[in-house]
């Protein structure tokens, strides 16, 4: 799948692709956000996974799928620490720690809200763990343009 906001093929996103993005300081813009964090907290205790989706949080990442999606489309990048006015940090790429056992559940839980909260659905929503670090992923997902 070719992602028009980044130029790029969704296959051809890596760790290296996400370092130059934050190498170059590419600013964010009305097709790219970056967040350092998932829209809500989550904790592992033994083997399961517990996950807080608060209402604020909820809302914010509404706000920031409808917009896209209400818009042209666009990329959010989870685990890319913005050093402010939307330009990644010089140590941006910090990832997020996710165990690759509990990436369903995450999953399930960002496509629970989206199901529940917006209509009409916006179809072809797609979220890619890209790993980084050795032991950290960023969330890759391009919103398409609704309808």
């Amino acid at each position: 799948m070719f992602i028009e906001a980044l130029g790029i093929d969704s296959k051809n996103i890596d760790e290296s692709f996400l370092q130059s993005l934050v190498d170059s300081k590419q600013p964010e813009w009305k097709k790219l956000d970056y967040k350092q964090k998932l829209p809500f907290s989550h904790k592992v205790v033994g083997k399961k996974i517990t996950i807080d989706f608060t209402d604020i949080a909820k809302k914010e990442f509404l706000k920031d799928v409808s917009s896209f999606a209400n818009a042209s489309g666009g990329v959010l990048l989870y685990g890319i620490k913005d050093a402010g006015g939307g330009i990644p940090d010089s140590d941006g790429l910090v990832g997020l720690d996710i165990e690759h056992q509990h990436e369903e559940r995450i999953l399930q839980t960002i496509g629970d809200v989206l199901r529940d909260w917006i209509a009409p659905r916006i179809p072809g929503i797609l979220h890619l763990f890209i790993p980084v670090h050795s032991s950290k992923k960023c969330i890759y997902s391009p919103l398409p343009k609704a309808g």
